[in-house]
């Protein structure tokens, strides 16, 4: 595996309108949800047992991105949680993918975004999603050296605007 330039902090906050999965076995639902960027890493919730066709998970999953941001995407399943009388088949519930590019141009790295994401074939699912850029962690720090220069900056950094202001405005409050 590639060594990882970012890392996506997603908390599942919760679903509604979802289909019962379940229906033949007169269950209720008990979904669970499995977020991922690269397939071979995935992470998931805990089942929600009372939940039914609203779920409310509010675990957070912290993702490793070990791409791009332009090549990659989140992905996220919601699963129903198989009892001990069901077949071994997984039952999935509803689908979505988002673009980590939007979101970074939406609101920069460590921001955090929220979203309302249509999962197919039917429902929502409401998630806190923000993408943090490793290489610049010592960006806070004014003592440290920049982690990069400005000249070699590429299409895969981006800074937020009001990163800058707040960095800027310090300067000039300190004079």
């Amino acid at each position: 595996m590639a060594p990882t330039l970012f890392e996506l902090n997603l908390k599942i906050c919760s679903a509604k309108d979802l289909n019962n999965a379940n229906w033949r076995h007169h269950g209720s639902l008990k979904p669970s949800v499995s977020a991922w960027v690269e397939a071979t890493v995935k992470s998931s919730t805990k089942v929600d047992h009372d939940g039914d066709t609203s779920p409310s998970w509010n675990e957070t999953l912290q993702i490793p991105i070990p791409s791009s941001i332009d090549d990659s995407a989140l992905y996220l399943e919601i699963v129903h949680g198989k009892s001990d009388s069901e077949d071994d088949t997984e039952n999935i519930i509803g689908s979505a993918r988002l673009s980590l590019r939007d979101v970074v141009d939406d609101v920069g790295f460590g921001f955090e975004a929220f979203r309302t994401l249509d999962l197919r074939p039917q429902g929502k699912i409401d998630v806190e999603i923000s993408v943090k850029d490793l290489q610049d962690q010592c960006d806070d720090d004014d003592d440290a050296a920049p982690a990069y220069s400005a000249a070699r900056l590429s299409r895969y950094h981006y800074r937020s605007p009001l990163r800058i202001a707040k960095k800027f405005t310090k300067i000039e409050d300190e004079e």
